[in-house]
């Protein structure tokens, strides 16, 4: 509680002195310890919201714009108003909004956002609920290039509250116009990143990344000074005990005002280090509120449940289901294959009715359920004080992420379940290729599953049969395995160049195949789809292909 109530008394732009000024107790924290630590600063696109105005008939309504959308100038703009009852209507071909500021219900999500550039809107205005929500909308992932700065959306974007709204939606069914003047400290800046290093004893080269951000909307003392806290604490106790492998305790800047530009800073500039050390990583995100008694829907891969669902329920005898990744968060490893075990982990329980519309929100938008309904209603508002912190709930939370990191840096083998892994990609592969059928030509694809599938078979049985001086071997085995699973699981084109974030499927190489049957094989775009699919389907069949390759190399060693 000591840790969190430090952090949480700056409000943690990016960038910003008060966000050092975090930076710097947390680190002389983590020192105090006799733990090593390097902080360091870089270059990110950083985008602040600034005041913000909205004027309907010379009547002005509180509002707050986001960070990565259209600025307007000093003059503002004015718009004539659109009210959409139902975001649906974004999906709708013949939908027309061209150059209207559109009234939307809910959250400035950027999918939405999306969906309103591409009709020709020139603005939006979300009514959230009782409160109003700071959110960022680019779907660009890190810092931008030359390639992606284009795809940060200019947009004019507000977020009003509830009553206000009510009064904004009667002024569109009158035809009114609207004067919208938004405001953003945008550009690039030095952030830092600090990461703490506590040295295995047996496989130091390897290690597991535990990583959170400090910047904050606000005072953010659920998102993420808590989850500061506990990684500070996990630090402490960890850095008195022998370690099998080395432990890396990550705190970015950078996440909410620059799309996780921290941790993809990180990634591109220690690729190649990732790629060959770094074996699972583990994130915290907004832990310890008040009311956060479900610890059941966790984000989880096949791969880390089982050790997740027996920590949870050694630790909370809770029964853990988990939920898959969404493209959010500092997951910025997957082009690695890194594994990852959480991000948001504990929330409150699912009421009905919803305790407020902010709420309700929050289920509908982020897909939460079924026993919880996400964060409290004062995540990313300016309501998310010290008050909002309960001490055993952060207590069990920090337990939680204690014992799971723990294992993973101690137990003799790499707890990744590899079977689970290869089990949920066996099921995707084969409906895909279910779904192809003679459209495109699946044989090698078949082949090469099938010869990886088995593979991973025989590593399973050789680690239940094998010695003691076997463990360095069958570790790397693991890896390998789980290298190849999650870069079909969760990554699209590339390696190196990071999705943007925006929802993916399982699988994404392969999700066009589900648009095969929207199409009439005489028809060109048939045989341009079937063109892209087969290149895909080449793609994951060498991926395949050459994990095999790997897996072989190691067990002939």
């Amino acid at each position: 509680m000591d840790y969190t109530y430090n952090i949480s008394q700056y409000e943690r732009n990016s960038g910003s002195i008060d966000e050092l000024k975090a930076f710097k107790y947390i680190e002389s924290t983590l020192r105090s310890f006799g733990i090593k630590t390097s902080l360091k600063f870089h270059d990110a696109f950083i985008s602040l919201p600034l005041k913000s105005e909205l004027l309907i008939d010379g009547v002005s309504f509180p509002c707050i714009t986001t960070s990565m959308s259209g600025a307007t100038g000093e003059d503002g703009v004015s718009l004539n108003l659109l009210y959409i009852e139902d975001n649906m209507l974004l999906d709708d071909p013949l939908f027309d909004c061209t150059g209207k500021a559109l009234i939307i219900h809910g959250f400035a999500e950027r999918g939405i956002v999306q969906k309103a550039m591409i009709k020709g809107a020139k603005g939006c205005i979300f009514i959230n609920g009782e409160y109003v929500h700071n959110m960022i909308v680019s779907p660009v992932w890190g810092n931008p290039t030359r390639k992606t700065i284009h795809e940060i959306p200019r947009l004019y974007i507000l977020n009003v509250a509830q009553n206000a709204g009510m009064k904004i939606i009667e002024a569109a069914k009158e035809q009114k116009q609207a004067h919208i003047t938004t405001r953003l400290d945008e550009g690039w800046r030095k952030i830092p990143s600090l990461i703490a290093d506590i040295e295995g004893e047996e496989d130091s080269d390897q290690y597991i990344l535990f990583s959170g951000h400090v910047d904050s909307w606000h005072y953010g003392a659920m998102d993420n000074g808590t989850a500061n806290a506990v990684m500070i604490e996990v630090a402490r106790i960890i850095s008195q005990y022998p370690l099998r492998r080395s432990l890396k305790v990550a705190f970015w800047s950078g996440h909410s005002h620059g799309r996780y530009a921290g941790s993809a800073h990180y990634y591109d500039q220690n690729f190649h280090e990732i790629y060959d050390n770094c074996l699972l990583h583990v994130n915290v995100d907004s832990v310890g509120a008040k009311g956060a008694t479900i610890v059941t829907e966790g984000n989880i891969m096949a791969l880390t449940k089982k050790i997740a669902a027996e920590v949870i329920k050694e630790e909370t005898g809770q029964t853990f289901k988990g939920k898959p990744f969404g493209r959010s968060g500092d997951q910025s490893f997957w082009g690695a294959g890194v594994p990852s075990a959480f991000m948001g982990f504990s929330g409150q329980p699912m009421k009905n009715p919803p305790e407020k519309l902010d709420t309700y929100y929050m289920i509908k938008q982020f897909n939460n359920g079924p026993d919880s309904s996400g964060f409290g209603w004062w995540w990313h508002t300016t309501e998310d004080t010290f008050d909002k912190i309960d001490e055993s709930i952060l207590e069990r939370d920090a337990k939680v992420y204690l014992s799971f990191v723990y294992r993973c840096c101690h137990d003799k083998l790499i707890p990744l379940d590899i079977h689970s892994g290869v089990e949920e990609l066996k099921g995707f592969i084969e409906n895909y290729m279910k779904l192809a059928q003679d459209s495109v030509n699946t044989e090698k694809l078949k082949h090469y599953f099938n010869e990886f599938y088995q593979l991973t078979d025989k590593v399973i049985t050789k680690i239940k049969q094998s010695k003691e001086d076997d463990i360095q071997k069958n570790n790397e085995l693991i890896k390998s395995i789980s290298r190849v699973v999650v870069r079909l699981m969760q990554v699209n084109i590339s390696e190196f160049e990071p999705d943007p974030a925006l929802p993916l499927p399982p699988v994404p190489l392969l999700a066009s195949i589900h648009e095969l049957k929207d199409y009439n094989r005489n028809d060109k775009a048939y045989f341009m789809l079937v063109t892209e699919i087969q290149r895909r389907v080449n793609q994951v069949s060498f991926i395949l292909k050459q994990g095999v390759k790997d897996v072989m190399y190691i067990l002939n060693e």
